[in-house]
């Protein structure tokens, strides 16, 4: 018998049918940050039309300059949470804002 052993060289080739779990972690935080940055924009917008069509009145204004200073504070803290995804994900070796969409490419 011949105990002779023949090593294959690996198929470089080959495109992996899976996706790292750090990839689908990544996309996910994005997503909520984009989410997040989107719906504190539209609450920037309702609060500056309540208090375009208050009319003057003062509980209106009031309501609707809260929601301006909350929807800002919403905005700089969605920023910094951000910033803190991002280092982390940085030392981690794991890409957030890489977020790569379909495209209509020509071959």
């Amino acid at each position: 018998m011949n105990d002779t052993i023949i090593l294959k060289e690996p198929d470089t080739n080959i495109i992996p049918s899976y996706t790292p779990i750090g990839d689908i972690i990544g996309n996910i935080i994005a997503i909520i940050i984009m989410v997040g940055g989107l719906t504190l924009l539209g609450m920037l917008v309702w609060g500056a039309f309540e208090w375009l069509t208050s009319g003057g009145e003062k509980e209106k204004i009031m309501s609707a300059r809260a929601r301006i200073i909350y929807a800002t504070i919403g905005i700089v803290v969605l920023a910094i949470a951000a910033l803190l995804a991002n280092l982390i994900a940085g030392v981690a070796g794991i890409n957030i804002f890489d977020l790569q969409f379909p495209t209509l490419k020509q071959p």
